[in-house]
């Protein structure tokens, strides 16, 4: 996720993260925004969350993690 903010020109203002029994969370803090990754293991489910006021970047972030996520899962709906 984190490559793709770079990919996208996204200024990275601070990270966290925490992992527990029950999966693992990153999040992403930027301009105007976040972006939030939740695993759920037992699921088998991956949970992404992006948000952004700059409507430019918002998409072109879209863009980028389609391409990622067909090119490394398979389909995804947006």
């Amino acid at each position: 996720m984190q490559d793709l903010l770079i990919k996208t020109k996204i200024e990275i203002l601070d990270f966290t993260e925490s992992e527990e029994k029950k999966g693992a969370s990153g999040v992403w803090i930027i301009p105007r925004g976040s972006l939030a990754l939740h695993t759920f293991p037992y699921r088998d489910r991956t949970f992404v969350e992006f948000s952004s006021f700059d409507h430019k970047k918002y998409l072109d972030f879209l863009i980028n993690f389609k391409d990622f996520r067909q090119d490394n899962f398979g389909q995804i709906k947006i």
